[in-house]
């Protein structure tokens, strides 16, 4: 960019003008002293244009009435916005390098007249205010002046992949350079195109693409997918009856033989233009969009089609056939797509969200949801996925479709299948999943993007940084049918939407599964579930109070048996690892601070707490055989840290028995006694659960062992108590 060194004494200057002709607040002497500023110096003239062209580049090039906000929040489906009269060809588009005015008209007052209407006409285009008639024309004039001083633009390199391809009747050969002017026409392959503005189109054939300029396209017919990047915000493709502009995004467009236009948004938004009527030619001519059009905000996961007679649908089924995608995998085995379609049961004009339908794309680190980036992965990074589940056809669902209880997903088979429907284990299963499908036994895991959190990233592969698991049921169709599911029972804001993934019958029932053990979760995990574990000696009593001296369940002892002299806390760790925070002070092993009878008397006092932020494994050794009546376990945060999410196991033997088991049917001399998880008392203030039977002791226990699950910012945990039955 240009850059004007803050030293110069007309520095301060003219950025204020600036400011002003934006804000639309300069007065007739500050529009003076603008003028004379830019007509005496090409430099500051050039600094200027780029003063404007972040927030121009978009509006010159796509003129809506309204305000800059409304594109950029959530626009009702229908409720496009009536467009301004605009010139043929935006003042971008034929930007030459140095913006001197010819000599004989520099200083006349109409030559000033221009210049201030252009600028106030990009200020206006900026807030999106109205234009007059008179500032376009002069704006058009100077585009006119400036034209003979535009030079030829390179976009950039073509990279060919099995096509052949023609630019202005000259064949092209891999890697040549396309230039602004060049029509790209071939009627099979793909090609990819790199901008140097960096906007990266992939293009399949047939198609017919024009390059009008680097940052403006014309697709006649074909499809491509265009992700652009921060410094190509504005990037513009035109087909015959709309206009697609980029705000940050990556975007499909396709062009049928009848000038049809489908679009879609797979992350990001675009802003998007189209004819109430058609044009004359509708197959050869790209005219400016009239006044008689709408125009509307997509968002990510949202597609559209706009006929050839104006009429807006909304696309129920996107395929990933039908886009020539940047992520695209091809398929590894032979069968043919099995979903026909995916719809619902909302009216036309209540959503634009679109499913997505894979063919044998689920794998590890696909995509799961249209409007989250979150990605698929199996559970154990040894094994993966689930054998049966590798490579099927599904379905990517619009993520918030999990809040409406009224919603029916309707999903068309053309064949018999295996269908599979993955659901979130947090949430109550619904009638209609009990009724029709079976639980295989088997998981899988959701690995969610920092969008969910600013502590979450993606991995790559199976196994690293899952946050979710599903449950995996399914159900045969054994003739081709439609199968439709119902809404989540009770959904959460922090719960998701349920997956459909299916496979041909005749695949499926030669699929061999492999061990269950492979995709279940583990203990420590933090996605253990109950049904998971033995039978519990007993289910905890839990609760959750503002502070200690409010507590009914059990309050924290200083004589209990774990405060007896020589008995202490230590960690028991897998190969050094899961350890508590590093803040935590820890000597040779020992957790002095959970049996001292002393509670925390902050939400961060480090000295009476032991701060587990992960899975973490600490126990200890009552010295003898111990009938044992109640274990108490207290824990206190002011927010996320208080709950307590732990399995408790004991054993009688003279030894400790081995700790590095992570499923319970490994877990040799230990006895499983019960699951504390305390999440849905709410965060913050003081957590206490009581393991207590009822008539007898627990058991006879030497040691105990507690398996912290991992919560990503874990738990303080302030006083373990140990009570013998007397």
């Amino acid at each position: 960019m240009t850059e004007i060194p803050a030293t110069r004494p007309d520095y301060e200057e003219l950025s204020s003008l600036l400011v002003a002709a934006v804000l639309d607040d300069a007065n007739d002497q500050q529009v003076a002293q603008l003028n004379q500023l830019l007509l005496a110096d090409a430099g500051l003239r050039a600094y200027a244009v780029q003063f404007f062209e972040d927030e121009v580049v978009l509006r010159q090039q796509f003129q809506l009435c309204g305000r800059v906000g409304d594109l950029h929040n959530s626009v009702p489906y229908g409720s496009g916005t009536a467009l301004e009269n605009q010139s043929e060809r935006s003042y971008f588009d034929k930007l030459a390098d140095d913006l001197t005015l010819p000599a004989k008209k520099a200083h006349s007052p109409r030559a000033s007249k221009k210049l201030v209407g252009l600028l106030f006409a990009l200020a206006a285009s900026v807030l999106l205010l109205s234009s007059t008639a008179d500032t376009w024309t002069d704006m058009k004039g100077l585009n006119s002046a400036l034209l003979a001083k535009s030079a030829p633009l390179q976009v950039g390199v073509l990279q060919m992949r099995r096509l052949s391809l023609s630019t202005s009747s000259v064949q092209v050969q891999s890697n040549k350079a396309i230039r602004v002017g060049d029509v790209l026409i071939f009627e099979n392959g793909l090609a990819s195109l790199n901008f140097s503005c960096g906007v990266q189109v992939f293009l399949r054939g047939p198609a017919e693409f024009e390059i009008v300029s680097p940052m403006r396209t014309i697709l006649r017919r074909g499809s491509l997918t265009a992700r652009v990047e921060e410094s190509a915000h504005g990037f513009r493709v035109d087909t015959p009856n709309s206009q697609v502009t980029d705000l940050g995004t990556e975007f499909g467009v396709s062009v049928d033989e009848n000038g049809e236009t489908d679009m879609v948004v797979f992350s990001g938004k675009v802003a998007w233009e189209y004819l109430t009527t058609p044009p004359q030619d509708i197959l050869r001519e790209t005219p400016p969009i009239p006044v008689s059009s709408n125009a509307r905000l997509l968002t990510e996961g949202e597609a559209m089609r706009v006929t050839t007679g104006g009429e807006l649908k909304r696309l129920s089924t996107v395929r990933n056939s039908d886009f020539p995608l940047s992520d695209q995998v091809l398929p590894t085995s032979t069968w043919d797509p099995v979903i026909e379609s995916v719809s619902d049961n909302l009216r036309e004009g209540d959503t634009a969200m679109c499913y997505r339908v894979v063919h044998q794309g689920f794998a590890e680190d696909a995509r799961a949801f249209v409007d989250r980036p979150y990605e698929w992965n199996g559970l154990n990074a040894e094994h993966g996925l689930p054998n049966f589940l590798r490579n099927a056809d599904y379905v990517m669902p619009f993520c918030d479709d999990k809040l409406n209880r009224q919603l029916e997903m309707r999903t068309t088979l053309n064949r018999p299948a295996r269908v599979f429907v993955l659901i979130d284990n947090r949430v109550e299963l619904p009638q209609w999943l009990l009724d029709d499908f079976q639980d295989t036994q088997y998981d899988v895991g959701v690995d969610e993007s920092e969008r969910a959190a600013s502590w979450q990233s993606l991995g790559k592969g199976a196994g690293l940084s899952v946050d979710k698991t599903f449950s995996v049921w399914f159900r045969d169709v054994t003739e081709a049918a439609t199968i439709v599911t119902g809404p989540l029972k009770s959904p959460t804001l922090i719960s998701l939407m349920y997956c459909i993934a299916v496979v041909p019958l005749d695949v499926a029932t030669q699929i061999d599964p492999d061990p269950l053990p492979y995709h279940q979760p583990h203990i420590g995990s933090g996605h253990i579930r109950a049904d998971l574990l033995p039978s519990p000696q007993v289910d905890p009593v839990t609760e959750r109070v503002e502070k200690f001296a409010d507590l009914t369940v059990a309050a924290p002892a200083a004589t209990d048996t774990a405060g007896k002299p020589g008995i202490l806390f230590k960690l028991e760790t897998l190969d050094g690892q899961l350890l508590p925070h590093k803040l935590v002070r820890v000597e040779h092993g020992i957790l002095p601070v959970l049996n001292d009878g002393l509670i925390a008397q902050n939400s961060d006092d480090l000295e009476r707490n032991v701060w587990f932020d992960g899975q973490g494994r600490f126990g200890v050794d009552l010295l003898k055989s111990t009938d044992v009546a109640a274990v108490n376990v207290f824990s206190c945060h002011r927010f996320e840290r208080a709950p307590q999410f732990f399995t408790l196991w004991g054993s009688n033997s003279a030894k400790q028995p081995a700790v590095d088991f992570v499923v319970a049917n490994n877990a040799r001399g230990w006895e499983y006694i019960g699951m504390a998880h305390t999440h849905q008392l709410g965060d913050g203030g003081v957590h206490a659960s009581s393991f207590r039977a009822a008539e007898k002791p627990l058991g006879p226990y030497r040691h105990l062992l507690w398996i912290t699950e991992d919560i990503v910012n874990g738990t303080f945990f302030t006083e373990i108590d140990i009570h013998e039955a007397e």
